[in-house]
């Protein structure tokens, strides 16, 4: 990303802060950084290369953690997959018996964070058929910053009846204000 490092602490430069254009809840710049975590990971890394592609235009620059713990969730959960085609769903325990291999748990876990994250991500038909048609010209970071910015959104019936029109309440004060400046404890 085009950002520069280091938010203002009250020590100076914060690590691992990012700022400036397409780093808060906008648009992707053109070029985005495959994270560091996917690109060490093989499964992770192939599934960036052909899931990224196809979701781009939904993403906003604060979802692409989110995204990365997808993908890796999703790489565990292939690697665990084909250990279980290996080594069979059933072990024996102490006693000689036969008992459910305790990957078989893991796997079910790891199933059940995929399946959440496909769906936030739009990547299974329930998931897209909940995720809000996107309007031309529309800033698809800016309902997050609002929220951020302590805004308040709301449904008006009465001059769009079909759907949402978002209206923004000015907050008071600015809860983040303090945390752009340095100040606060």
């Amino acid at each position: 990303m085009t950002a520069e490092r280091g938010g203002v602490g009250k020590r100076g430069p914060l690590k691992g802060t990012m700022r400036g254009p397409g780093v808060s809840g906008g648009a992707l710049p053109k070029r985005v950084r495959i994270p560091p975590e996917v690109r060490s990971d093989a499964d992770a890394l192939g599934l960036w290369r052909e899931l990224f592609p196809l979701i781009r235009g939904r993403l906003v620059c604060s979802d692409l953690p989110a995204f990365a713990d997808l993908l890796l969730t999703w790489a565990e959960w292939r690697r665990v997959h084909r250990e279980l085609a290996t080594t069979g769903r059933t072990s024996t325990g102490r006693g000689g018996e036969v008992v459910k291999h305790p990957l078989v748990t893991v796997e079910g876990m790891l199933a059940t964070a995929v399946r959440a994250g496909q769906d936030r991500f739009g990547l299974s038909p329930s998931g897209r058929g909940r995720l809000p048609e996107k309007q031309e010209g529309a800033d698809p970071g800016a309902e997050l910053e609002a929220w951020l910015r302590g805004r308040v959104a709301k449904q008006d019936a009465a001059d769009n009846p079909g759907g949402l029109v978002w209206q923004v309440a000015e907050p008071d004060s600015d809860p983040l204000a303090e945390f752009a400046h340095g100040g606060g404890e």
